[in-house]
């Protein structure tokens, strides 16, 4: 057995090499699809919170859509706002805990679109092997069918601003040109969308709180109309009597309760002029600066994690509108001015008159536009107008 096992040394030894290398190779095999296994939990995960995150926003835009409609059939069937004054406590109240379930959602919205914008794979999910190789089939799938579903749900809960609307845009271009479509552009871009959705919704929750709150208050005007109405009818009989009295206590009497009716009088004063002086107009339904100020919280969170998506280049024929919401992508924080616009007269030099030492001189009117991104100032001739100055060399 020895002089066996000395002759076969070389071959033992070699068996012995190729059993380690082959143990070695099953331990990468293993690690490597454990990576992997690990990766496409982690994606496939997160993408299931991403649509369950967008389906509670649809769910909260439905049970305001829900509220307004519900108002208007009460306001419809009831003709009358006696009625409403009994119903108004109950939306309001229903509203508030919408908000509450807003402010539930926000840490954990926040959370997850953070993870989503920093997300990085251990395995092939970021490289060249993850376009052609079989492996990662399944994944394909899930991916394309996650940007499917994102289309769906955000055609079903469209945004209703030109920022938001303008970023969702941006979004889905980018995910329409990527070629692959690699988990990270899939989760930032989701990350993205959950995001100005979520602050869509904190717009639209503002909006019909502020309905709310301006309808209570017109029903509150109505029911002190109606009050100081029927407290002046009561008081009409006072107001008609000119007896005097025929005896001094008669007088008297008359006297004290006279004025007892003008101290009364006295006191409604305030809240009949108050009333006078009102208008409806006063109560305005729209916060715009709410509105903008939550704006800048979404763009401020999207280029804080990295995942506000290129915009499209804006062409040189635009209107102010398009220019202002340029302007608004960038924080306000950031630019070093405003956007300035306004007429510029460019003087012009003219020939030297021969008779004289001097310059004519006429000024050229201009459209200017001050740009705070590109510290860039644009003009466009109006017309010519000369004007009576001259200029010494």
């Amino acid at each position: 057995l020895l002089l066996y096992a000395q002759a076969e040394a070389a071959a033992i030894q070699s068996q012995k090499q190729k059993m380690l290398e082959a143990w070695d190779k099953l331990n990468a095999a293993i690690e490597t699809r454990t990576r992997m296994l690990q990766d496409a939990e982690v994606l496939s995960r997160w993408l299931t919170w991403l649509h369950h995150g967008l389906s509670w926003i649809s769910s909260a835009e439905n049970l305001i859509l829900t509220a307004k409609e519900r108002e208007n059939e009460e306001i419809e069937a009831n003709c009358g706002r006696a009625i409403l004054q009994y119903e108004l406590p109950r939306f309001v109240n229903q509203h508030k805990q919408l908000w509450d379930e807003i402010c539930a959602w926000e840490s954990s919205i926040l959370f997850h679109c953070e993870e989503g914008a920093t997300a990085s794979f251990n395995c092939s999910l970021e490289t060249e092997d993850f376009e052609v190789a079989s492996t990662f089939i399944g994944i394909h799938k899930m991916l394309t069918r996650s940007v499917n579903q994102l289309k769906s749900e955000c055609e079903e809960c469209p945004t209703n601003g030109a920022l938001a609307s303008a970023v969702q845009k941006a979004v889905f271009v980018v995910l329409g040109e990527a070629q692959p479509l690699l988990p990270s552009q899939v989760m930032k871009n989701g990350a993205a969308l959950l995001l100005i959705h979520f602050y869509q919704l904190k717009i639209n929750w503002w909006r019909y709180w502020r309905h709310l709150k301006v309808l209570s208050a017109k029903l509150d005007i109505l029911r002190d109309l109606q009050n100081l109405e029927n407290w002046i009818e009561t008081m009409e009989p006072r107001v008609e009597t000119d007896d005097l009295g025929e005896s001094l206590e008669e007088t008297m009497v008359l006297s004290e309760e006279h004025r007892k009716f003008s101290r009364a009088v006295a006191s409604q004063e305030e809240k009949c002029r108050r009333l006078a002086e009102f208008e409806l107009n006063q109560l305005e339904e729209s916060d715009p600066e709410w509105e903008k100020g939550i704006e800048r919280q979404m763009v401020e969170n999207l280029e804080r994690l990295n995942i506000l998506p290129r915009m499209p280049s804006t062409p040189v024929a635009v209107s102010s509108e398009s220019m202002s919401l340029q302007d608004d992508y960038k924080p306000a924080e950031e630019l070093p001015f405003e956007r300035l616009e306004g007429v510029l007269y460019q003087k012009l030099q003219g020939q030297r008159l021969s008779n004289r030492g001097k310059r004519s001189s006429r000024w050229q009117k201009c459209f200017a536009v001050l740009n705070p991104i590109t510290i860039s100032l644009h003009t466009l001739e109006v017309i010519w107008q000369d004007v009576a100055l001259t200029s010494h060399d």
